[in-house]
């Protein structure tokens, strides 16, 4: 990927970004997939993290969220949070 910061003067950045797949489930839930978002995190020391979310419709019209661990990991906590934070605790975390 490539990007720039807003800065004054910017210059481009580039970097190789490997998005985590998710485990196979043993027992998979039946939902239909409402959206998939890649979550990107830039760190400190100029690499660049990754973390793949699915948001997904239970039976019950119930949202259910998977996400996969950040990988390779935060050098610290991400500023912003991470993909899962801030969604209300009536979602269905599926692992």
């Amino acid at each position: 990927m490539r990007w720039q910061f807003l800065e004054p003067n910017p210059i481009w950045h580039e970097a190789i970004v490997t998005v985590p797949q998710f485990p196979t489930l043993k027992n998979k839930p039946d939902w239909k997939n409402r959206e998939t978002h890649v979550f990107l995190y830039f760190q400190k020391d100029g690499s660049v993290t990754s973390q793949l979310q699915q948001v997904v419709t239970l039976e019950g019209d119930r949202l259910g969220l998977r996400t996969t661990a950040i990988m390779p990991k935060l050098l610290e906590p991400a500023a912003c949070g991470t993909a899962d934070d801030g969604w209300a605790e009536t979602v269905v975390r599926i692992n």
